[in-house]
């Protein structure tokens, strides 16, 4: 996967991102937003996930994709969300055949 530092989209919903190294790979590839905000809910592409279930955030993938597995994937995560839900969420997305991922943070 790939890190990045791309926060030029305006987002409907706040998340305090994650705090990165400046000197961290940037990159800016079109593709699909996953959002997970502080209190643990899912967006995909700025539509809410009604149950956070990996089974409807795969489907919500597969939807938003068109079944096209080879569109990158830019996950942003607020900052306060627990290691293991950011390690689901990464899991699930390569379940789903996904293979670029993007990790979105904000410099220190």
């Amino acid at each position: 996967f790939i890190v990045t530092a791309d926060l030029e989209r305006n987002s409907l919903m706040e998340v305090d991102l994650a705090k990165i190294s400046a000197d961290t790979l940037e990159s800016k590839l079109a593709g699909i937003e996953v959002v997970v905000s502080a209190d643990g809910e899912y967006f995909v592409n700025g539509v809410p996930i009604v149950e956070n279930g990996e089974v409807n955030f795969k489907d919500q993938l597969k939807r938003v994709s068109g079944r096209d597995t080879s569109l990158p994937i830019t996950l942003y995560v607020d900052g306060e969300v627990p290691h293991r839900i950011v390690m689901n969420v990464m899991s699930t997305v390569q379940e789903a055949g996904f293979a670029k991922l993007q990790l979105a943070g904000q410099p220190e």
